[in-house]
């Protein structure tokens, strides 16, 4: 999970304007493409929901997508606010406790956000 997480933090880092140009985007296609879109959409949360599921089995799925999608927005969100205290490494260590939360039994620290993410 953290490989994945760190790949599409650095992927969102470097590329800051594909989800911008992507969203509008994705509106100027004929509905049939769109909706081939919106599948490919699905199954790409449904990668990362299955990733969850097996360090977590048992956890409802609806839960694991509504963090897939959480962990989506955030790193989206802080690779477009590009303030100084931003760095790729802690919107990673932001998207990976939106994605195992301490309290979860996944593992990671049991109380507050690690070290790194801490304000300095």
């Amino acid at each position: 999970m953290r490989r994945l997480v760190d790949a599409y933090v650095r992927l969102n880092f470097t590329h800051v304007e594909l989800p911008a140009v992507y969203a509008m985007e994705s509106e100027n296609l004929r509905p049939a493409d769109r909706h081939r879109l919106r599948v490919e959409q699905r199954r790409h949360v449904d990668t990362w929901v299955a990733v969850l599921a097996e360090l977590g089995p048992g956890r409802p799925a609806g839960i694991l997508r509504f963090r897939v999608h959480a962990a989506f927005n955030l790193v989206a969100d802080l690779a477009r606010s590009a303030g100084p205290s931003v760095t790729v490494e802690r919107a990673a260590a932001l998207a990976h406790r939106v994605l195992v939360p301490a309290n979860d039994g996944l593992g990671g620290p049991r109380r507050g956000l690690p070290a790194r993410v801490r304000r300095p």
